[in-house]
């Protein structure tokens, strides 16, 4: 199911009354979502794991408070956003490097796929260097394709402030890559 599809509304009441099957379909629905934004603030699968698992024990106990008002994703995405940005505050902002690759695409020769590999390393690398107010944005809209207007709603702030922070993020990034090309 594509994340952005609306939510029945019978299914978010079912989880506000505590029904198990109903969380398990939204689980099911938006878990490889949740799981993208953790994996890219974390930076590691086994901190991504434990953020993804905070983020759906965040919403059981918290899904009483949505109302059904917006999309329930930009919803979970703020829950998601907010569980990413608590972590990397205790954390100190330092997320460690490198997510493992897990594409399954046509086997490029080994030489492809050393330098395939290194520009994904440098460019995860680039990412994870960038401050959390400029990556969260830029995550948002590149790898979940959300509109700048619904980045502002999981942000809490004007649109022109999420234009903002992903032209400020993909200079900074840009720049990064610059510096790090052999």
């Amino acid at each position: 199911m594509d994340s952005r599809k609306s939510v029945d509304p019978e299914l978010i009441r079912k989880c506000q009354r505590g029904s198990p099957e109903a969380f398990d379909e939204l689980y099911d629905s938006f878990g490889d979502a949740v799981w993208r934004i953790c994996s890219r603030m974390a930076g590691n699968t086994a901190d991504a794991e434990d953020l993804a698992q905070d983020v759906w024990i965040t919403v059981w106990r918290q899904i009483g408070s949505f109302r059904c008002e917006s999309a329930f994703y930009t919803w979970l995405y703020r829950v998601a956003s907010n569980v990413c940005l608590q972590w990397l505050r205790r954390a100190g902002g330092k997320a460690d490097l490198p997510i493992e690759e897990s594409s399954c695409e046509a086997s490029p020769g080994p030489e492809q796929q050393v330098i395939r590999q290194e520009s994904l390393d440098r460019t995860e690398s680039a990412l994870m260097s960038l401050p959390e107010p400029l990556r969260l944005p830029l995550v948002l809209r590149v790898e979940e394709e959300m509109s700048y207007a619904e980045i502002a709603q999981v942000l809490d702030c004007t649109t022109s402030a999420v234009k903002m922070r992903i032209c400020r993020a993909r200079t900074a990034l840009a720049n990064a890559l610059k510096e790090e090309e052999p």
